[in-house]
């Protein structure tokens, strides 16, 4: 859902009347539902040259915490089945949760988090550093998460795949094989090679083959065959035969694998994969939370943002005392066309023609341009 954040100017004295007949004319409901957007506060503007030189700054910063907001939202929706965004605010010791929507059309400057009495400049700057503050912070729990996550992936891979890639612990355990089956002494070493069931036969003709240091006869199956038709066998071989032995089963498409017959060891490497499992689930429950903190918070300094822009923007464009309406609309579907032809008629300056003025969608620039100060919300 949009929302339009739209200044006019407007004597304090004739806002009351102003608003009547923008519902009643254009802003309909049948059109867009709206409310007006409270700025009480007197800010430290400073010079004209100065709020020029602002205007600029927030602008870009306007544009990078849009860029974050929707980078984190992104990422909140690919880790929450349900996300739900809202914005946290705290009203004398009460915690509220509202919807984006719900906490624009009913936005109050928060003075403990941006107090009025410091410069809009100073403010643009606690809002930027804030900004880098949050972005670095989510950028270490997701380096963390991802890496994690790899991890685990692995794991999952192991434990899943087939016999080429498979870990064997989980197949060789007691009752499929005991120790007996391993030969690894001083000279002898036992290998397990991964035989398609159509290749059976040829693998029981040609093993003793592959190197003349394979022990005769030491080849053995383990009941064990996957669904993709892999089967899985045991050899001995002297150790100064297994380099040959290697690349004539290479040439025959053989995969040989690594294997250690340890109980106890595979029973402890279980239990770490678990703990991994377990680390990373509490990681992604960290790291959702801290996306919906990190949303709200920064929301919550866009609006503020948006607030400056609109008080710089009509300084300079209705120029001092500030005198201006600011309101929220938010158009239902199909509608914006209509919505903005309607307030541009309303504001056209003397002499001026409607054809000057277009949204972004319209412009050559991809900016939008009209009879009025006008800033687009994201979408959430």
């Amino acid at each position: 859902m949009e929302h339009w954040l739209i200044s006019f100017r407007c004597k304090n004295s004739e806002r009351a009347q102003l608003w009547d007949n923008l519902r009643n004319e254009i802003l309909t409901n049948n059109l867009c539902t709206t409310s007006t957007f409270t700025i009480d506060q007197q800010f430290k503007s400073g010079s004209l040259d100065s709020l020029v030189s602002l205007a600029d700054d927030l602008s870009k910063l306007d544009h990078q915490l849009e860029a974050t907001i929707r980078k984190i939202e992104r990422q909140y929706t690919d880790l929450e089945p349900n996300p739900k965004l809202t914005i946290s605010i705290s009203n004398r010791g009460n915690s509220q949760e509202l919807t984006p929507s719900s906490y624009l059309s009913d936005f109050h400057w928060d003075i403990s988090k941006y107090p009025p009495s410091k410069s809009l400049s100073e403010i643009t700057a606690m809002i930027d550093e804030r900004l880098k503050k949050l972005d670095e912070d989510m950028k270490k729990e997701n380096t963390e998460h991802i890496e994690m996550r790899n991890t685990v992936s692995q794991i999952t891979k192991r434990e899943s795949g087939g016999l080429l890639n498979r870990d064997l612990n989980d197949l060789l355990v007691p009752g499929i094989c005991n120790a007996e089956d391993f030969f690894n002494t001083e000279y002898l070493k036992t290998l397990l090679v991964v035989i398609p069931k159509k290749e059976v036969e040829q693998w029981l003709t040609t093993y003793e083959f592959l190197s003349p240091r394979v022990v005769p006869q030491s080849t053995k199956q383990f009941n064990i065959e996957e669904k993709d038709g892999n089967t899985l066998w045991r050899v001995v071989i002297l150790k100064i035969g297994e380099s040959e032995f290697l690349v004539n089963a290479k040439k025959n498409r053989w995969a040989v694998r690594e294997f250690e017959f340890n109980p106890e060891k595979n029973l402890e490497e279980k239990k770490v994969n678990e703990k991994q499992k377990m680390n990373f689930n509490n990681k992604q429950k960290v790291l959702i939370e801290l996306c919906k903190s990190v949303f709200s918070e920064l929301f919550i300094a866009l609006t503020h943002l948006k607030a400056i822009r609109i008080y710089t923007e009509s300084i300079l464009r209705y120029s001092l005392p500030p005198q201006y309406f600011s309101i929220v609309v938010t158009p239902k579907d199909g509608q914006q066309k209509r919505i903005l032809n309607g307030l541009t008629n309303k504001f056209l300056n003397p002499g001026e023609k409607t054809s000057m003025y277009c949204s972004k969608e319209e412009s050559e620039d991809g900016e939008d341009f009209f009879p009025f100060v006008f800033l687009r919300m994201p979408k959430y």
